[in-house]
């Protein structure tokens, strides 16, 4: 399993920091918690930046990297603000 750690805006919708997956890619992951938290953090997972253990991943490219057991996830949504 994984380690997802959400960030700003899905911590306060979501009311969790972290959890636990077992998620095999990004795109499954996001998946998986618009199934579990609704259309309430769907609007933050539409242009989310992902970091798979460092790395950052965006785009069609980055909604396909696999996600290893033991990986560490963190979800930051976009925010617009001046």
């Amino acid at each position: 399993m994984a380690t997802v750690k959400l960030h700003t805006l899905l911590v306060k919708q979501t009311g969790i920091r972290d959890y636990r997956s077992s998620a095999g890619t990004v795109s499954e992951l996001l998946d998986e918690l618009k199934e579990k938290h609704g259309d309430s953090i769907e609007r933050y997972l539409k242009n989310c930046i992902v970091i798979v253990d460092g790395r950052k991943y965006e785009g069609e490219k980055g909604m396909r990297k696999k996600i290893k057991p033991g990986s560490e996830v963190s979800i930051f949504p976009r925010v617009a603000g001046g």
